[in-house]
């Protein structure tokens, strides 16, 4: 189905799409977005700064990529503020590029920008800072559809070949669960595709979905193979729980992905840009135009509820209570499945000068809708929120502590500020470490400092302190000083 008219060229869309994206990344990177760090999301920069690993620190699902490209930038803050830049761009063009992928390389403009405009706009903190821009999801989608893309083109076939292979290669070490998601979405695509489609046009459908299955699961296979090698903790199962299991797990994970969700105003934004492309479908016309895009939205849908049922059946998804954010990968697809039935048909009967249009205005509207949800730019914001972060922060930099012991959530956070107040001190010889639940890959530095320089803090209250003390094996401390959150902790001295 060709759109009448001269479309813009799709080397222009690209660059147009990308660079709105870029734009509105730094924007909200720039703005208020911080004060909604965590310890989970404040680790990958300590990652970076101390010691980079392949994997998570004591894990073997996400692999440290971002972190990695964040190496040069040795300030605290400014190590955050690319980190963080990076994801968003990511997650910012997961929808672009899955539109681009599903709907072919004339449509998928419109859609895309609208499904990254309406996520940025009305999601709730679980997208907007969870897929946004702190989960590794994201990053992983964008690899993988880029690689898809890819093998779809033109051009030299080697070159085409070798980038696709670097690329899913890439996605699976950082997300290795990509292929539980792409793998449906590939074979259901062909599958809805399949019945509309004359023969000749049905063997080159079914000849490029095997050919994308067979690379999904290459790259499927590289990230099982980092695994195995011993690069990650293998901390992850892959099995399926019981089949009796099934019922309860699909059961407990909607009803957390609908909490996570609530208040729900991106879902019925949703419903009602779908309603009148679904009305529309009563006209004939329209009807005979938009059939194929109807059939990708269903797909897209299917792929979306495919994929949350192999999640709600995974025995690692259980073991960890069936949390909603393991859903995130899932949500482009949900919601280009219901944008995609209005926009895309909208996209096919408009003139390349209006298309240009409406790009223009979704970019511009991308980018409004940074800015009202994150605010204006502004460092000192960034810095007093993040402040906010932790209230503990400024007395372990203030009262001389060499480490942070105690709860994983309390002290990361306090670590990263401590460390970033340093660096702006100048002190930048000095290090605050963190003995809690993931600091056994710095446990070696933390513990070459002699027992008599310690000056170990923990919150006030922290009931978890004295057990990661005793399992990284530090010696029996006494109280130093107790400040107004913290205590201050050292070596006792021996008996004389």
């Amino acid at each position: 189905m060709e759109p009448p008219g001269q479309l813009p060229s799709p080397r222009v869309e690209t660059a147009f799409v990308l660079a709105s994206c870029a734009v509105t990344a730094v924007l909200v990177d720039l703005g208020n977005y911080h004060r909604l760090e965590n310890g989970d999301s404040l680790l990958p920069v300590l990652i970076s700064l101390h010691r980079w690993t392949p994997f998570m620190w004591e894990q073997d699902r996400f692999g440290m990529l971002i972190p990695l490209l964040a190496l040069p930038f040795r300030d605290p803050v400014l190590n955050l503020l690319v980190q963080r830049g990076l994801f968003l761009f990511s997650g910012l063009c997961s929808f672009p590029l899955l539109a681009r992928w599903a709907f072919g390389p004339r449509r998928w403009p419109l859609p895309g920008l609208a499904g990254a405009a309406l996520c940025l706009a009305l999601s709730p903190p679980f997208l907007y800072f969870g897929y946004l821009g702190d989960e590794p999801y994201a990053p992983s989608l964008v690899l993988a559809l880029a690689a898809l893309i890819v093998l779809e083109g033109s051009g030299h076939r080697g070159w085409r070949n070798a980038s696709a292979a670097l690329l899913l290669g890439l996605a699976h070490w950082v997300n290795g669960g990509l292929f539980m998601f792409l793998v449906p979405a590939v074979v259901l695509r062909a599958a809805f595709l399949w019945p509309g489609s004359e023969a000749s046009a049905r063997r080159a459908a079914l000849v490029a979905a095997g050919s994308q299955i067979g690379w999904l699961l290459f790259g499927a296979g590289v990230g099982w193979a980092l695994n195995r090698a011993g690069i990650g903790s293998r901390t992850t199962t892959l099995n399926l729980s019981p089949v009796r299991d099934w019922p309860e797990g699909w059961t407990r994970l909607f009803a957390n992905l609908r909490s996570d969700l609530a208040p729900h105003d991106l879902l019925w934004a949703l419903l009602a840009i779908a309603g009148p492309g679904v009305a529309a479908l009563l006209h004939r016309g329209w009807r005979a135009r938009a059939k194929d895009a109807v059939r990708i939205c269903a797909a897209l849908l299917a792929a979306g509820t495919a994929y949350f049922l192999l999640l709600g059946a995974h025995s690692w998804v259980k073991s960890n209570g069936y949390p909603g954010r393991y859903v995130e990968l899932a949500i482009p697809a949900v919601e280009l499945g219901l944008l995609g039935v209005l926009a895309v048909p909208l996209a096919s009967v408009l003139s390349g000068r209006a298309i240009r249009g409406a790009c223009a205005v979704l970019g511009v509207a991308l980018a409004a809708m940074g800015l009202v949800r994150s605010g204006p730019p502004s460092m000192e914001r960034i810095r007093r929120d993040l402040a906010e972060v932790s209230p503990v922060a400024a007395e372990v930099l203030n009262r001389g502590c060499t480490h942070m012991a105690g709860n994983y959530w309390t002290v990361w956070p306090a670590v990263f500020l401590a460390n970033a107040g340093l660096h702006e001190r100048g002190e930048r010889h000095r290090t605050i470490w963190g003995v809690t639940d993931r600091g056994k890959p710095t446990w070696k530095m933390a513990r070459a400092m002699p027992d008599e320089q310690l000056r170990i803090c923990t919150a006030l209250g922290d009931a978890e302190a004295d057990t990661w003390l005793r399992t990284y094996e530090y010696p029996p401390l006494e109280e130093a000083e107790r400040g107004e959150r913290i205590l201050v902790l050292r070596a006792r001295p021996p008996p004389r």
